[in-house]
């Protein structure tokens, strides 16, 4: 193999992403309908921990309202409707999608920690728009931040109805570039190996030659 072609192998390996940057979704679609203290689903090695301020969460199958569908979580305008989401290991994006029937208008708000049970360091918020105000839809509110352990989702400050909105699709992943994966080291070695026994066995014939 010609040294452009190992010095190209190498720099594929290099260019390979870990998987543990990939993101994972999760849809609740495995949960089974019903009433919750915590609501809990692991993918992918990621477990989710979701609680309500309210102490139960109502799962549900939703089909009417674009971009949610399957099972959601909702809180049937119980407190602040504000949900607790806790990672088992740290991530450093979240997002989630709210909707509503068109009833009212509704703000989505996203706010993210460095500790479990929304503790620990602040590491940011988002409030959506108003969403759905006159027909049914749905908007998906996102942070991206180092290090978030917890997020806490729910209806913006001032909505006439908190805890009228379903939520779908927690989604999360890691941003940042992370070390190459085991296989991707292995390719970079042999390529790098390769390169320097092809350059040595050059110096030798060369040498010979001379």
């Amino acid at each position: 193999m010609k040294i452009t072609g190992l010095l190209a192998a190498a720099s594929l390996a290099l260019a390979v992403p870990a998987a543990a940057n990939a993101s994972i979704l999760f849809d609740f679609d495995t949960v089974a309908t019903g009433t919750y203290a915590t609501v809990i689903q692991t993918v992918s090695g990621l477990t989710a921990s979701i609680t309500s301020a309210s102490g139960n969460i109502k799962v549900e199958p939703q089909s009417g309202i674009p971009g949610i569908g399957g099972q959601v979580l909702i809180n049937y305008f119980t407190g602040s409707g504000k949900f607790t989401a806790n990672f088992s290991s740290a991530v450093d994006d979240v997002s989630i999608t709210g909707g509503d029937f068109g009833a009212d208008t509704d703000h989505i708000f996203l706010a993210a920690f460095s500790g479990l049970g929304a503790t620990g360091t602040f590491l940011g918020s988002f409030t959506s728009a108003g969403c759905c105000a006159g027909s049914a839809g749905s908007t998906t509110v996102s942070l991206i931040a180092s290090g978030i352990r917890s997020v806490q989702f729910y209806t913006g400050a001032g909505d006439p109805f908190p805890g009228s909105v379903y939520f779908d699709n927690l989604k999360v992943g890691k941003l940042s570039a992370g070390v190459p994966e085991p296989a991707s080291w292995a390719m970079m070695l042999l390529g790098f190996g390769g390169i320097g026994s092809l350059i040595r066995n050059r110096r030798r014939a060369v040498s010979l030659a001379a």
